[in-house]
């Protein structure tokens, strides 16, 4: 699911299992990807998730870029079980992105990178993911991230633009943040 065509979205139904037995599993939509809270990702190596990838050709080398992308931005949301042994990467590319981080992968890192744009990062944490380290890196833009009662550790890196953070953390959050900004930006 390739294209720029405003309605290029991956959606998992709810109950839905997802198993790669020997390899990784990789999600590659134009506009945006929702795995439902019920759904399990399940892959013998690791999942990659990549929205507002609106080049018709597919790199299925981790961590690639698209070669010819408009990119108009995308909205990523993450909920379910995810299991991946040798981590989890959530990539966007250009444009306007949102991503939606409720759970990601339990006892290996999460890492993500948004591109460049304007972004927001939403992280929601309620459950238990002992051992997990989540890696969010802004890249270029002016980005917002919100980080709402997490449990373990997070890095954010705004990189490039004047990037925004919250923290709205309860009475159970614990675990380590640290947030990045280079010193020629403005943002902290």
């Amino acid at each position: 699911s390739m294209d720029d065509s405003g309605s290029d979205t991956i959606t998992f139904d709810e109950n839905i299992t997802l198993r790669s037995t020997g390899s990784f599993i990789l999600l590659v939509a134009g506009d945006g990807i929702t795995v439902n809270p019920t759904t399990v990702l399940n892959a013998a190596t690791y999942i990659e998730i990549r929205s507002d990838w609106e080049d018709g050709t597919l790199n299925e080398t981790l961590n690639a870029a698209p070669v010819n992308s408009v990119n108009h931005g995308a909205v990523i949301t993450t909920q379910g079980t995810f299991i991946a042994p040798l981590g989890m990467y959530i990539n966007t590319y250009g444009g306007p992105d949102t991503i939606n981080l409720y759970t990601v992968a339990d006892t290996v890192t999460t890492t993500v990178h948004t591109g460049a744009g304007a972004d927001v990062i939403n992280l929601y944490r309620s459950s238990n993911l002992a051992g997990s380290q989540t890696n969010i890196y802004g890249d270029d833009g002016d980005d917002n991230f919100n980080l709402y009662n997490t449990i373990n550790n997070v890095t954010i890196d705004g990189n490039g633009g004047v990037d925004t953070f919250h923290m709205y953390l309860a009475p159970t959050s614990s675990g380590t943040m640290t947030c990045r900004e280079p010193a020629s930006s403005s943002g902290g």
